[in-house]
């Protein structure tokens, strides 16, 4: 008997049980229900004020409204669809890319910014701002006759600047200037006459002589020739 008891409790406790999730469950559907009312209650308002407001508005402005022109322009999009679609899809395309894009540009533009800091310091700038001063000086130290002459000339200037890269002329004037920076330029207090004549008897000296006049024998010879060519 007791034991048919326990079993008639057991099923009464989970009755109860089941009907308090159940009535849990109401109580939910009707909360999230009052929920549902509130919100269109509340959208209902919102939507008849921006009725209102739009009406209101399109009133203000019922007069400039052409509706020839609303149709035409309705109709312009509904024929450009596909037009409209490619360019939105194109300017997918193109965020894509730009996303894409950035971190090479980022990366191209840091090694730009230490590629000039680094020319900075090695003063590349400041020599190019020197070698504009010192042209900017040259050019106005020249007249405007002058500079008509050297553009007369610029045939030969063309022959001196060719003669230039001779590595001869290299070669020579390396050694002069290294000469030079070794040459004791300060003179003897005396020098006699006996001094000079054991000079002259030195291979080197006479070798320098012959080759000083030479050397100026040949360039008068050219100067006559240019001068007689611009005569003709």
């Amino acid at each position: 008997m007791s034991s048919n008891n326990l079993t008639i409790e057991e099923q009464l406790a989970s009755i109860n049980s089941k009907l308090d999730v159940v009535n849990s469950e109401l109580e939910m559907q009707k909360r999230n229900r009052l929920m549902l009312q509130d919100l269109k209650s509340e959208l209902t308002l919102v939507g008849k004020e921006a009725y209102i407001k739009t009406a209101h508005e399109l009133d203000s402005v019922s007069e400039q409204i052409d509706m020839e022109k609303i149709a035409y322009l309705m109709k312009t999009l509904a024929r450009n669809s596909d037009n409209f679609i490619m360019m939105v899809e194109n300017m997918e395309k193109f965020s894509d890319l730009m996303q894409e894009a950035t971190p090479i540009m980022h990366s191209v533009f840091r090694d730009s910014v230490d590629t000039l800091e680094d020319i900075t310091q090695k003063g590349y700038f400041d020599l190019l701002i020197t070698i504009r001063e010192i042209s900017d000086k040259t050019m106005a130290s020249f007249t405007k006759e002058e500079l008509e002459q050297l553009r007369d000339n610029s045939d030969q200037l063309a022959k001196v600047l060719k003669g230039l890269a001779n590595p001869k002329l290299h070669t020579m004037m390396g050694t002069t200037l290294e000469t030079y920076q070794s040459f004791d330029s300060t003179p003897p207090q005396s020098v006699s006459f006996w001094g000079l004549l054991k000079m002259m008897t030195s291979q080197n000296v006479r070798r320098f002589i012959h080759l000083s006049i030479s050397f100026l024998n040949q360039c008068l010879t050219k100067s006559d020739q240019g001068r007689e060519q611009l005569e003709q």
